[in-house]
């Protein structure tokens, strides 16, 4: 029912899930979906953290910085360089 009802949602969570239903399908989406909210739990227990709520602009930025690093990493490894360009603007 978590990761259903997340379809519709604005937060990090929903945009993960809609990230991943596009790559997976829906139905492995929901069990992975509905499997990260308690690891997470888990998680928070383990390590005596706080629990941080990530809206969906900040996890649509996290995942652009590590797309692009992972960019930059491929670049470097065939010896490349990647450049900016000015005025361009990248649509998610």
């Amino acid at each position: 029912m978590l990761a259903w009802g997340l379809s519709n949602s604005k937060s990090g969570l929903a945009a993960h899930y809609r990230r991943l239903r596009t790559r997976i399908g829906a139905p492995k989406t929901i069990n992975a979906t509905a499997r990260k909210k308690p690891l997470s739990l888990y998680n928070m227990l383990k390590n005596k953290t706080s629990y941080i709520s990530q809206s969906q602009e900040e996890y649509d930025n996290a995942h652009k910085q590590r797309i692009l690093k992972q960019l930059q990493q491929k670049a470097g490894q065939f010896s490349l360089e990647l450049c900016y360009l000015e005025g361009i603007t990248l649509k998610p």
